[in-house]
């Protein structure tokens, strides 16, 4: 990490308790600030930080990039909006899992990562799944695609042997899947402010874990 880097994730940090905030007191106004600045600042940090791969840093840096759209796009209302930062989100997955992949697995710690990845995966996305069929709903497909692909990114985290790397994305799999539960199996009315603290969490850990090997 650079000096650089340090104080952008310092101003990450501030922007994202902005958001926090925003989400608290059901502030649109805050929420607009706080979510894109958050993600656009740690582009900066990924940017400005020392990686141990330049590939895999572009790699994350184009994940900030599509998750700024999935954040602005959950912004809005509605559920093309909804569907739209499904596929932001589906993106930026793909980018990091792409990332793990460049800066290399282990396929001891892979053996264990998939199993134990695809058993929770299972169960809790059985319920997701079977919640949106009893409901009739039009997202099953993009809901089992999206679980598939946030769940590969997991475990190619957890195979690169980077506690900060497989932390940041056990966080992301906590956020979406709390949000998952919320819209399709039961409303959750405390989970809003921890899904934004653990994405925002998620997505600083992934970003600098770029710097260590």
């Amino acid at each position: 990490m650079t000096p650089v880097a340090w104080v952008l994730l310092a101003l990450a940090a501030a922007f994202a308790v902005t958001d926090w905030l925003g989400v608290v007191h059901a502030q649109r106004s805050l929420r607009w600030i706080g979510k894109p600045a958050t993600i656009l600042l740690l582009m900066g940090v990924a940017l400005a930080l020392r990686p141990v791969s330049e590939t895999q840093r572009n790699l994350f840096v184009a994940a900030l990039f599509l998750s700024l759209f999935g954040d602005v796009y959950l912004l809005l209302t509605g559920e093309k909006w909804f569907r739209a930062g499904l596929a932001a989100f589906l993106a930026a997955h793909l980018a990091y899992g792409a990332g793990f992949l460049e800066a290399g697995v282990k396929l001891s710690l892979l053996a264990i990562s998939v199993p134990a990845v695809a058993v929770v995966s299972i169960v809790a996305g059985s319920r997701v799944i079977g919640s949106l069929r009893r409901s009739g709903g039009s997202a099953v497909v993009p809901v089992v695609v999206y679980l598939a692909a946030i769940s590969t990114m997991v475990a190619l985290a957890g195979a690169g042997g980077r506690p900060l790397a497989l932390a940041g994305a056990l966080l992301f799999y906590l956020s979406d899947g709390l949000i998952a539960w919320g819209r399709f199996v039961r409303p959750l009315p405390w989970a809003p402010l921890p899904i934004i603290v653990s994405y925002h969490l998620a997505q600083a850990a992934l970003v600098v874990s770029l710097a260590m090997r």
